[in-house]
């Protein structure tokens, strides 16, 4: 049996951010929202606007370590639908794009240089900087690394900004 636990969304009374990642109405009524494919998340309408369910659940769940910068709730795992509290966290722009789902690897077949011709390199942007992090035999080498430099990046500048940060809760913005 599963066990269903609650908390009330700050800002919105009666409403209620279940572990689950659904929402609970006033009227008891359980949804984990609409998706709309035109941005990929679930939306659900409190007085006739809409509000992303993450944000929701992120805002009821989740302590914000720096609500003066971070303003956006992340999908840990990448997964747009999964709204459960533990896959859900607070960043901003720069984090949210490091934890994105690109391959950063590509096929370089017309390189200048005969050494590198044919091989696949791997490469990510930090920061608005493309990087090169080298040309690999296979694909599978050249994306382990594309996605290790990215997660390295992730958790550097993750532990930069939240350091000596004091948590508190911030609105919900839709």
């Amino acid at each position: 049996m599963i066990i269903t636990v609650s908390r009330e969304i700050p800002w919105f009374k009666g409403y209620f951010a279940n572990n689950d990642g659904s929402i609970t109405k006033p009227n008891g009524q359980k949804t984990f929202g609409c998706h709309n494919k035109k941005i990929g998340r679930h939306i659900v309408k409190i007085d006739y606007k809409p509000y992303y369910v993450n944000r929701l659940v992120g805002s009821a769940w989740v302590e914000n370590p720096r609500p003066d910068i971070f303003h956006m709730v992340d999908h840990i795992n990448r997964n747009e639908i999964d709204n459960r509290p533990e896959n859900v966290r607070w960043v901003n722009c720069t984090l949210n794009a490091l934890n994105n789902g690109g391959l950063n690897c590509c096929f370089d077949k017309d390189a200048g240089n005969v050494d590198v011709k044919g091989k696949w390199k791997a490469h990510c942007r930090i920061r608005g900087v493309n990087k090169s992090l080298g040309r690999f035999k296979t694909f599978l080498e050249g994306f382990r690394v594309g996605q290790a430099a990215k997660r390295a990046e992730f958790a550097r500048l993750y532990a930069e900004l939240t350091a000596n940060a004091t948590p508190c809760q911030v609105s919900v913005r839709r």
